[in-house]
Order: structure tokens, then C-alpha cells, then sequence
């Protein structure tokens, strides 16, 4: 039965993700004022349902690093999380805008601490996309 539920499920949250990409791409709440947090939720068109976090930029730490926080109901869940820039290793899509990613891209990435696993440590963020914020 547990089964059963989850794939009807994940079948009904694909194809809300599918509708969503159709009505229109990328929604963006940017802040009014200074100091206001900013919050993207980033609609990649992809069966791929952890294509689909709400991602909050908490602060710059430096040039390099950013914090967020990270929510994936079907994954994952970070509050605070730092991201470093980095090169990109392989193509993929970028989290925040759905844009491709190709090999030798800036990118932003989580940064591992330890030897624990993270559930979006596969996951990048372009540069570009932040900065253009």
C-alpha cells in the first residue's frame, strides 16, 4: 500500500511540475526593501521532481560564497547552507534559473564538510544567475 501511494504520489507532483513549466517559466519575488531576504522558486521543465526547490539566498559571505536555505519537499530540506563557486565538472541545469549549465561554467556548489553526504550535493547555481539579482 506505502507503495502504491507514493507513486501515485510522485505521478501527481510530476505533472504539476509539468503544468507549471507551460504556464511560464521562473517565478521571482525580488525584495522591496534593503535588508529584505529575496526568494526564487526555481520551475525546471523536468519530470526530475528534485529540479524543484524553493531556494532563499540568505547573505553573500564573500566573493566566492553564498548561504541559503534549500527546500525540497520531495528530498531534501536545508536552512542554512554555504555554496562556494566553483567550475562546473559535468553539464546539468542550473537549480535557480533552469538554465543549462556546460562543463568550465562558474558555478556555485554545496560545500561538503566531512564525509556525510548531501542530498543536493549534486545540485549547481550559475554565477551569473545570482550575481543578476
Amino acid at each position: 500500500m506505502q507503495r502504491e501511494t507514493n507513486v501515485v504520489w510522485t505521478h501527481t507532483l510530476s505533472t504539476l511540475a509539468r503544468a507549471s513549466c507551460l504556464a511560464g517559466g521562473e517565478d521571482a519575488v525580488r525584495p522591496d526593501a534593503p535588508g529584505e531576504r529575496a526568494h526564487w522558486q526555481a520551475r525546471a521543465c523536468s519530470d526530475d521532481l528534485s529540479a524543484l526547490p524553493t531556494i532563499v539566498i540568505l547573505e553573500w559571505l564573500d566573493n566566492a560564497a553564498i548561504s541559503l536555505s534549500w527546500h525540497d519537499a520531495t528530498s531534501c530540506n536545508y536552512e542554512e547552507q554555504t555554496w562556494t563557486v566553483s567550475k562546473a565538472r559535468t553539464r546539468g541545469r542550473c537549480a535557480l534559473s533552469g538554465r543549462l549549465i556546460e562543463r568550465g561554467d562558474c558555478v556555485f556548489r554545496p560545500r561538503l564538510r566531512g564525509a556525510g553526504q548531501l542530498r543536493n550535493g549534486n545540485r549547481m547555481i550559475l554565477v551569473d544567475s545570482v550575481d543578476a539579482l
